[in-house]
């Protein structure tokens, strides 16, 4: 064999070690639990209409909170693999299939719904099963004859009573802003997101609730109607976030405080003037 000959045999032998290096990694980086799961999440976010409410940038944010999620995941082997099939059953879901399980989620029990398992566990928060507020020990309830605003007494989930005790004065009902809107979310952050928040987000969480709550305390009277209580309220969503601090908070906890409001209940006045503030901030204006 004369070297020509065998310099070429050497090219094609690397040529061929090269493209097999090249599949492998390839095929490595396709099998890759963490780039599966920042591709699921991209797919759930589009699907449920979420982009529009994600950080500047989104494939950052999701790849964190897939970090964070592993990092979490502390169960045996068998409960890894299991969550890790779970989650895959799911990002090979299209998108109105994972609307549907949604969907019939909020009307069954979440911890037997295998989607919103999944979701829960990377950061869609409402996708979570409800919490139940304990009671304080420490701290007796205001009596019946109280004033609302005793509710204040408190620092946690206790304080959203708040809004069950006004309900009794303006008779919105159950879809009402003070129990379907203001009050299901107080509640909601106050026991599933502020235990996957940073400590600076959980300041944030109790500001913004004792915050919404003197708002209202001070702009609203009893000969209102539902409307008008609905309007004042929502007003002063924006203020009270950006008040409280919001536009310090870190990719994570918008994250997580972002993807704690059900799909489609995002008043997009509240988070364009929510945005516009941290912006003017931001720049000094």
């Amino acid at each position: 064999m004369s070297v020509n000959e065998a310099r070429i045999v050497m090219t094609r032998y690397f040529l061929v070690l090269f493209f097999i290096f090249l599949s492998f990694s390839f095929s490595n980086h396709a099998q890759n639990p963490l780039a599966q799961c920042e591709k699921g999440v991209e797919h759930i976010k589009k699907c449920l209409n979420l982009t529009h409410f994600s950080s500047f940038d989104s494939i950052s944010e999701s790849r964190k909170q897939c970090s964070i999620t592993r990092e979490k995941r502390t169960d045996s082997m068998d409960g890894g693999l299991k969550h890790q099939r779970e989650s895959m059953d799911v990002f090979n879901m299209n998108c109105d299939e994972i609307r549907k399980e949604i969907d019939r989620s909020s009307l069954e029990n979440k911890r037997e719904n295998k989607t919103s398992r999944v979701l829960c566990r990377l950061g869609f928060n409402f996708a979570c099963p409800e919490m139940k507020c304990p009671a304080h020990a420490a701290i007796p309830a205001p009596d019946k004859n109280d004033p609302c605003i005793e509710y204040l007494r408190y620092d946690d989930c206790n304080a959203c009573e708040y809004y069950r005790c006004k309900e009794k004065t303006y008779k919105c009902g159950e879809s009402g802003y003070l129990l379907g809107y203001v009050g299901k979310y107080c509640h909601r952050f106050s026991t599933i997101t502020t235990y996957k928040t940073s400590p600076k987000a959980q300041d944030w969480l109790k500001k913004t609730r004792e915050c919404l709550i003197r708002e209202f305390e001070v702009s609203t009277n009893e000969s209102m109607s539902c409307e008008r209580v609905h309007q004042i309220g929502t007003d002063s969503h924006a203020n009270c976030y950006v008040d409280s601090g919001f536009c310090e908070l870190n990719v994570k906890d918008w994250f997580d405080i972002v993807h704690t409001i059900d799909r489609g209940d995002i008043p997009f006045q509240q988070l364009f003037t929510t945005g516009n503030s941290c912006l003017s901030r931001w720049i000094g204006l």
